[in-house]
């Protein structure tokens, strides 16, 4: 028996958390993905993950489950011989390897029971004695999981949206070591600026941590989060039955809601799909952003109201792509580019039409800490460095004096990149693009500024009744309304 116990406890001490394991089987994970959606109401699922050990009733095999393995996904099957099979795979390292583990049950339904009966990693079998090392370890990690933060702990989490079942008003704060502690080790960790975890994997998530090397916001793959035990990453009608209909529309697929003092931007490419990612940081007033002060003091038909009626509505082309004029002014679902900027998504586009032409105003906000130093080294110049990307220095314009951020800025690297932030509140990105700007002081102390990127592109169209034809550059687009 003392045997058992040792080597029970070598095998927890192998195993840890892991949140975005590189794994290989596409097919297989695009397989568990779909069940997990299709199979979230089976009885027997619900048996499992409602179930919990005879020594701690507080905690369900979900709430174990959830709390230590990444990208948690269940499904229900019948095996060969006609048992009733409940599947679990999710992400964890073993032996500081990052594996998928899969985890089967077999459910005893006339007893109301069920037993663990396989452990693969990375589809190699385990034995029985690692099988029950890492139910063990799931359920000690979710009996100790503490979170950090300025804000306080958080115990009781109904209501509140979580992040891998943390609760995410507890991260906004966080140092970067208590991240590291809650979410393990990164793939990119810059002290002063970022963390990143699975940059490249469907389960990303991104800490700003330029404010002192504390989260001062955050985003993530949408089905890093949860509401009540449900995840986020849902269809918009879905989100609203869960998160409610308080929410404000950002354009160009965006909305936003904000709950106790934090705000969550979903950012949907379309809104009969589901939430590709969302943004949390807190304000310091629960009063919804107002769109209308993007449009000028005359509201939604002041600086874009020349707006075709014709065009208002929700339309589909024939592979499914949709297109949404709303009367507001704004675009709010788009399955080509209204934009030139190449990689970058705006965080809002207005439309507005003449003479059988579309006018698109993309808008791409920002709002970051920066530092002014120098003269450096080999340079008379004064340098520039922002926290969106502090490695990268701008120095002062040749000739000019500026005060403060006010002036032009060139990139050491490339004399094409440039800023200019003019003394009205006006601007350049690259000496092309508009921008309009406020500098501020943080609460700690930090200088920021506070930008809107202008990027404006066209399209001509023809409609007739409900058939529009789009012409792009390139091609050119036919859509059937199908909707106000």
């Amino acid at each position: 028996m003392k045997k058992i116990i040792a080597l029970l406890t070598a095998i927890l001490l192998l195993l840890s958390a892991c949140s975005s394991a590189t794994l290989d089987g596409a097919g297989k994970e695009l397989e568990d993905t779909i069940a997990n959606a299709t199979d979230a109401d089976n009885k027997y699922v619900q048996m499992v993950k409602g179930g919990y050990r005879a020594d701690d009733p507080n905690v369900t095999y979900e709430d174990a489950f959830t709390s230590f393995f990444g990208t948690p996904r269940w499904k229900y099957f019948e095996s060969e011989d006609g048992q009733d099979v409940v599947e679990f795979t999710g992400d964890c390292t073993y032996q500081d390897v990052p594996v998928k583990a899969r985890i089967q049950f077999v459910v005893d339904e006339e007893n109301g029971t069920f037993e663990a009966s396989y452990l693969a990693f990375n589809e190699v079998p385990q034995d029985a004695l690692t099988l029950a090392a890492v139910i063990a370890k799931a359920f000690e990690s979710a009996g100790v999981v503490e979170t950090g933060g300025g804000q306080g702990q958080s115990t009781d989490t109904t209501g509140q949206i979580m992040i891998r079942q943390v609760p995410t008003q507890d991260v906004i704060g966080m140092t970067a070591d208590e991240v590291i502690a809650a979410f393990g080790e990164p793939e990119i960790y810059a002290e002063n600026d970022s963390i990143e975890y699975g940059a490249d994997a469907p389960e990303w998530m991104y800490f700003d941590v330029s404010n002192g090397n504390t989260v001062a916001s955050f985003s993530a793959n949408a089905g890093e989060f949860t509401l009540n035990g449900q995840s986020l990453k849902r269809d918009f009608d879905s989100l609203i039955s869960l998160i409610g209909d308080d929410y404000d529309s950002l354009g160009a697929g965006g909305y936003q809601w904000i709950r106790n003092g934090i705000c969550y931007t979903f950012y949907i490419p379309d809104d009969t799909k589901e939430p590709y990612s969302i943004n949390v940081y807190r304000i310091d007033d629960d009063d919804p952003i107002d769109n209308d002060a993007y449009l000028g003091d005359e509201g939604n038909y002041g600086t874009y109201g020349n707006l075709d009626s014709a065009l208002v509505g929700r339309w589909r082309s024939f592979d499914g792509g949709t297109l949404q004029f709303d009367d507001n002014g704004m675009i709010s679902s788009c399955d080509f580019n209204c934009w030139s900027l190449v990689g970058d998504t705006p965080d809002r586009v207005y439309w507005e039409a003449d003479n059988g032409r579309v006018t698109c105003s993309a808008y791409f906000d920002e709002d970051v800490t920066y530092k002014i130093a120098g003269p450096s080294s080999g340079s008379e110049m004064e340098y520039i460095t922002f926290s969106s990307n502090s490695r990268h220095r701008y120095e002062r314009a040749s000739g000019e004096n500026g005060d403060g951020i006010i002036g032009k800025w060139v990139s050491v690297e490339n004399s094409i990149w440039s800023y200019q932030f003019n003394a009205d509140g006006t601007g350049l990105d690259n000496g092309t693009r508009p921008i309009t700007w406020q500098a501020y002081t943080t609460d700690d102390g930090a200088n920021a500024v506070r930008y809107s990127l202008l990027d404006s592109t066209y399209f001509d169209y023809t409609v007739e009744g409900d058939s529009l034809v789009v012409f792009l550059s390139d091609s050119s687009r036919v859509y059937t309304k199908v909707g106000n």
